[in-house]
């Protein structure tokens, strides 16, 4: 079956904790890139753990506006 954006944006979290733990432990900064529908889940994902998640810098390239604009 299907993720459910609830569940992809769970997933994305998870991942970005591990990017930033690794970016930390490899002396880097923490940097994210999302492109068309990823852009979605960044943001929410950020949005949503905004006091643990700190990029240095969110590049988003041809950013959807919803899951429903996209037809989700």
């Amino acid at each position: 079956s299907r993720p459910t954006p609830r569940e992809a944006v769970g997933d994305t979290i998870a991942a970005l904790h591990w990017a930033q733990a690794r970016a930390k432990e490899d002396g880097l900064p923490f940097v994210t890139y999302a492109q068309s529908m990823g852009t979605i889940l960044l943001v929410r994902a950020l949005v949503e753990e905004k006091s643990a998640l700190q990029p240095k810098i969110i590049v988003l390239d041809s950013p959807f506006l919803s899951f429903q604009w996209a037809g989700m």
